[in-house]
């Protein structure tokens, strides 16, 4: 799964609201899927708690909690089924490096966005 962070669009409000909400779902959505890895891989980068930090800074009042949980729920619901397709280190193993590229770009992202 690659994951990045968009940056944000110059276009007319209309426009860069849906940008805006686009972009949020997917910062929501990647951000669950990486919990998802942490809890089930182990992985312990910590890039969950990242993407949470931007979710706050940047999709304040885009979401609501119910629709933002609603997202998560989505995001997890699909990486039980992909981990169900293949055994537990083949499923790590193939997801490790998307995650830790997350881990770098959301470590960009605070740092030029303290």
């Amino acid at each position: 799964l690659l994951l990045c962070l968009p940056l944000a669009a110059i276009a007319e409000p209309a426009q860069a609201n849906h940008h805006q909400r686009e972009m949020c779902q997917n910062l929501i959505q990647d951000g669950a899927f990486n919990f998802y890895l942490e809890e089930n891989c182990s992985f312990n980068g910590g890039v969950s708690r990242k993407f949470t930090q931007i979710i706050k800074r940047q999709c304040a009042d885009i979401f609501t909690d119910g629709e933002a949980l609603a997202l998560s729920e989505e995001a997890i619901h699909e990486g039980t089924m992909r981990f169900e397709g293949f055994d537990k280190s083949q499923f790590c193993s193939a997801n490790r490096s998307g995650y830790d590229a997350a881990g770098r770009l959301a470590d960009d992202f605070l740092k030029r966005n303290p």
